[in-house]
């Protein structure tokens, strides 16, 4: 017969009970890993949705060459998207690696960070050389005011505070009189003749002018010209007009990017601030003035070599660095991502 000292039972009931609450803290412990585990992995998805779609997001807004860095905020998180400049292409052409590095602060403190980049295609906006470009001859000698590359502010955006006051091919006859003001940086510039302007300037006509081409506010015909637009504060619009020559007076006064096909005669107090973008000749035909800059003969397939002829009356040309840079904004093409270049930096 078995006898059982009192008291003796104690000891292997606290052993159990002790065994079932490490058992219990066990399993506490696991699903608490495993909850913090779920809100890491969920936090950090969140961080790359950030990431990723500030990458997208810039590149849906950027023209043109994309700033160095850059913050979006997005959703619960923020990112730093930044560019470097992999390959020069030439006419104004790059390949730039854009790369996002996501953040997301989760409600503990911690901070989770994913980073995806793109190998993209960039057309940096058009050079400006001067005041006025043209790819062939300048004349006006009983023409009088200013054509001038000095920036009355300072430099704005991308582009500098000076520039020439004409650019025009080597030899070719610049024919103007005392009444006409020529200044810049230098005053005249020269380029080497039969180099094209998209050469000199960056800028592809033919893409610009195409259906592929910046989104256009109005195309004149069929289009009435969009008079009402300039009244918006800040509006730039793009305005296309295929009519050659195209006649334009004070009534077509305004601002952006003019864009002619053909050739142009400005007359009766036309004025415009932005940029003027020829493919063909420009007869000034009356008073006229520019705040912004000109380029005249981009249509390298003309049939004859693109002139500029001032006339004989008062044309005003100020280079303007603030409407240049918004005017160009406007027509620069969005990056194009490289097809297979997406990655994620882990």
């Amino acid at each position: 017969m078995v006898r059982c000292e009192p008291g003796a039972a104690l000891p292997y009931t606290l052993f159990v009970l002790s065994l079932i609450s490490m058992v219990a803290a066990g399993g506490f412990l696991l699903s608490w890993l495993e909850l913090r585990s779920g809100q890491a992995y969920a936090a950090g998805v969140d961080a790359f949705y950030v990431s990723d779609g500030a990458l997208q997001e810039t590149l849906a807004r950027m023209t043109g060459s994309p700033p160095p860095s850059q913050t979006v905020s997005l959703g619960p998180g923020q990112a730093t998207v930044t560019s470097t400049r992999l390959l020069h292409l030439g006419y104004g052409e790059s390949l730039h690696r854009i790369l996002s590095i996501g953040t997301l602060n989760a409600p503990r403190g911690e901070t989770f960070a994913r980073t995806v980049g793109v190998v993209a295609w960039v057309a940096e906006p058009p050079l400006l050389p001067a005041a006025l470009t043209v790819a062939g001859s300048l004349s006006g000698g009983a023409a009088s005011g200013t054509v001038t590359g000095m920036d009355a502010s300072s430099a704005c955006g991308r582009y500098p505070g000076s520039v020439a006051g004409v650019s025009l091919p080597a030899g070719a006859p610049l024919m103007v009189g005392p009444g006409l003001q020529l200044s810049g940086s230098p005053t005249v510039q020269t380029y080497t003749p039969g180099t094209t302007l998209r050469q000199v300037t960056g800028l592809d006509w033919p893409g610009l002018v195409s259906a592929f081409g910046p989104h256009r506010d109005a195309t004149i015909p069929p289009d009435p010209w969009p008079t009402a637009s300039f009244a918006r504060p800040g509006a730039w619009p793009v305005i296309e007009v295929r009519s050659s020559p195209a006649l334009l007076d004070s009534r077509h006064s305004g601002m952006g990017a003019l864009i002619v096909l053909g050739d142009l005669e400005i007359s009766g107090g036309f004025s415009w601030r932005g940029l003027i973008l020829v493919g063909g000749a420009l007869r000034v035909l009356g008073d006229a003035m520019l705040g912004g800059a000109a380029i005249v003969g981009l249509d390298s397939t003309a049939a004859s070599i693109p002139l500029v002829d001032l006339g004989s009356h008062r044309v005003d040309i100020r280079f303007d660095s603030c409407a240049v840079e918004a005017a160009a904004s406007k027509i620069a093409p969005h990056p194009v991502p490289e097809p297979g270049t997406w990655h994620e930096v882990l």
